[in-house]
């Protein structure tokens, strides 16, 4: 498995470059303790997207907080905005990037996550001009990486064939997605995928953590 033939790296940041989906999983209880209150024990199971305004409005009912639906959505814009950029890179991710740099080749990555939130944690890690391009299906709603018009976008913009792109990501929608759409993936090891574990596998080159990953490049 020769992984340095690619001429284009996608990779996905949260759960591959940076080690937040416990973060994510257990968000809206942690914020819950940040205000000081109680969080129930199935908070976070009802509340799968945390920055939504459902969650805000969520928190306002069963919580009782004196503050508006929209006050909670920025307090909560603002925890997210706080907490996100201490979270640290995977084991082997940095080695990741310094072997694909050594080696010329583009790096992009293809987020559900928003730019503004990407570029704080980048920044806190001092890995942004590592990147050629960092690209938010949040902010383009047109685009999906579980239906391949992602990596089409991506593919568009630079011109290349699909043969030369490798995906790496750690979500089971998004590998199903690279393999519907024609362009070989890595599936990455994450402790809320483990579920998954056998699904991946099926259908990706490899499964295995970045660490891993850093000692093939």
């Amino acid at each position: 498995m020769d992984l340095r033939k690619y001429d284009l790296y996608i990779l996905d940041y949260d759960g591959c470059l940076i080690d937040s989906m416990p973060m994510w999983k257990y968000s809206a209880s942690s914020y819950i303790k940040y205000l000081g209150y109680n969080p129930k024990a199935d908070l976070d199971e009802r509340i799968p997207i945390f920055k939504d305004i459902y969650c805000a409005k969520v928190v306002k009912e069963e919580y009782n907080i004196p503050m508006s639906v929209e006050e909670i959505k920025e307090s909560i814009d603002n925890y997210v905005d706080m907490v996100y950029p201490k979270i640290p890179l995977k084991k082997g991710a940095l080695e990741i990037l310094e072997a694909l740099k050594k080696l010329n080749k583009k790096i992009v990555v293809l987020s559900a996550s928003g730019i503004d939130i990407i570029s704080l944690s980048m920044e806190a890690l001092h890995i942004s001009d590592y990147f050629l391009d960092v690209i938010s299906v949040y902010k383009h709603n047109s685009l999906s990486k579980s239906d391949g018009t992602a990596m089409e976008y991506v593919r568009n913009k630079y011109n290349l064939s699909k043969e030369n792109i490798l995906m790496i990501d750690d979500s089971l929608s998004n590998v199903l997605g690279a393999k519907e759409y024609g362009v070989d993936c890595i599936a990455i090891e994450d402790e809320v995928n483990f579920k998954n574990k056998e699904e991946l596998i099926k259908n990706s080159m490899a499964y295995m953590s970045m660490d891993e990953l850093s000692k093939l490049l």
